[in-house]
């Protein structure tokens, strides 16, 4: 079944992306030590929204959560690793590890700033009412 192509409402709601390419580069080290990967992956992207001196994160997807990430309540991100194969294509993506992501991090990482409705991706029903809840959730907080 052919999903009709919905237009989204304008938020006004502007998130800053993450840098999780530059926030490997920093903090493998670690886990390249005993591990033969070719490099290491975090899986999806993130932005997220200062509201008050409180962060809130969500994916590509729309997911977040609706408690503030603190120092004592880091986001904790899963880290994968990966080998090339011949052709160039990745294989062997095993996760290694999680790593917490505090408000500090975000601030370091924080990227492009981007709108609501162009980070959440397009795509069916599940990802429009995922922007639905977090338009909603991100009005409730005063955006």
């Amino acid at each position: 079944m052919r999903t009709k192509e919905r237009q989204r409402e304008e938020s006004g709601i502007v998130l800053k992306t993450v840098d999780l390419n530059r926030f490997i580069d920093d903090n493998t080290l670690d886990w390249k030590q005993g591990n033969d990967f070719d490099g290491f992956n975090i899986h999806g992207k993130l932005a997220f929204v200062e509201v008050e001196d409180e962060i809130f994160c969500i994916d590509d997807e729309g997911v977040g959560s609706d408690a503030a990430i603190t120092e004592t309540e880091p986001l904790m991100i899963d880290v994968y690793g990966f080998n090339y194969i011949d052709n160039g294509e990745r294989r062997s993506i095993i996760p290694i590890g999680t790593v917490n992501f505090t408000p500090a991090d975000f601030k370091k990482y924080a990227w492009e700033e981007i709108s609501l409705e162009d980070f959440i991706r397009t795509f069916g029903r599940r990802l429009e009412i995922n922007y639905n809840i977090s338009l909603q959730f991100f009005r409730s907080k005063g955006l």
